[in-house]
């Protein structure tokens, strides 16, 4: 097509280009979430390794994964889990208080609160994940876990941890993530491997005698929760009150609006993408 007038000329021109930054805008917005890690909390880190001690704590892991396995292990000990006591604070520093010189117990939320700022503290990108029942809207209590997910740059991924339960679920003795250990659990739940720090520099197979029973009954427990997750957009300091967080959706699956029939999710952006959902996080 060959364009003669200049005001038509003109014309078009503006609405090519508008296209054009239209097109833009929606590639920006569909792309895949950075997970930016936040530097805004360095100084509060800090203090919160000096005063927990936390480089003493991790002096003898030799990796990254054993530091997770530490610092997992020391929060899961701390408390006995109380799933009705929610802080007054959502903030670790301040649950640790309540928790050694209170001797407060509290959520799943706050173990993983905690070990989020913690392993956050060492120089570990974490992050709090929600885990959701497939029913998380029509529940009226239950529908939802939160663990942990942490950054291993040796693994070149993201594992899960639950500090509540204890253990990092694993498979040929390579760490899982919330989406990889849904999938082992339906192919193969007998190969699933349950890593705690008292064995970390060993392969941990909970296949024979008591540990079995305690296997089945930790991933029983895990396993109806690992339909729907959710993690933040930014690693900073844990607030699931008012945080954005991205959801990963199973493919034929609704998106959830609500959780437990009357708590809105509207900070929450959603994909179908695991590749979008556990993109590597931006150091």
């Amino acid at each position: 097509m060959i364009i003669k007038n200049k005001k038509t000329f003109l014309l078009y021109t503006l609405l090519f280009s508008s296209m054009f930054c239209f097109t833009f805008d929606i590639q920006r917005f569909i792309s895949k979430p950075s997970f930016e890690v936040s530097q805004e909390h360095d100084e509060y880190y800090s203090k919160l390794r000096q005063k927990y001690e936390l480089d003493k704590l991790t002096a003898d892991c030799k990796s990254d994964l054993e530091t997770v396995l530490a610092v997992m292990s020391w929060v899961n000990n701390l408390w006995d889990h109380n799933g009705y006591n929610v802080p007054e604070k959502n903030d670790a520093d301040y649950i640790l208080d309540q928790v050694i010189n209170h001797k407060k117990e509290f959520r799943c939320v706050e173990y993983a609160v905690v070990s989020v700022a913690c392993l956050s503290a060492l120089g570990i990108p974490s992050r709090d994940l929600g885990l959701k029942r497939e029913d998380v809207e029509t529940a009226e209590s239950g529908a939802g876990h939160v663990v942990g997910e942490a950054y291993l740059p040796s693994l070149k991924k993201w594992i899960m941890f639950d500090p509540q339960v204890g253990v990092v679920p694993a498979r040929h003795n390579v760490p899982l993530n919330a989406a990889e250990l849904r999938v082992a659990l339906e192919s193969n739940p007998h190969d699933v491997q349950l890593l705690c720090n008292d064995f970390a520099q060993a392969e941990i197979d909970y296949g024979q005698g008591f540990c079995e029973e305690y296997r089945k009954k930790a991933l029983a427990f895990i396993a109806p929760y690992l339909y729907y997750l959710d993690a933040p957009k930014v690693l900073k300091l844990p607030n699931r009150n008012d945080s954005d967080r991205v959801m990963f959706v199973p493919e034929g699956a609704k998106e959830p609006k609500v959780f437990q029939r009357i708590h809105p999710m509207g900070n929450m952006t959603y994909t179908r993408s695991l590749d979008s959902f556990y993109m590597p996080p931006c150091i």
